[in-house]
């Protein structure tokens, strides 16, 4: 038997809080290395694409991706383009 679904059984009361004392800024995303791939929705309003790109100009190895007809949730809105944008990212690294 499984419990309802409620908001509290993902994220105990104490992440929001945990949350606020990390703070990314563009000196830390220029000391990343690794390869990134942002995606996000061409009508995302949470992190619109004009934010990505910026976001992303302090990347070392890093290609964006907008989603087309899909907003801040583009793996469940649009999954077929969602994934074949992350299995070309993983073939590739």
């Amino acid at each position: 038997m499984t419990r309802r679904w409620t908001p509290r059984s993902w994220a105990p009361p104490t992440a929001f809080a945990r949350s606020l004392t990390r703070t990314i800024t563009w000196a830390a995303l220029e000391r990343l290395t690794l390869p990134v791939q942002p995606i996000t929705g061409d009508a995302d309003l949470y992190n619109p694409p004009s934010v990505m790109r910026l976001d992303s100009g302090h990347l070392a190895d890093v290609q964006t991706h907008v989603v087309r007809e899909a907003g801040h949730h583009p793996h469940g809105e649009q999954p077929a383009a969602w994934n074949r944008l992350l299995i070309r990212f993983l073939r590739r690294h």
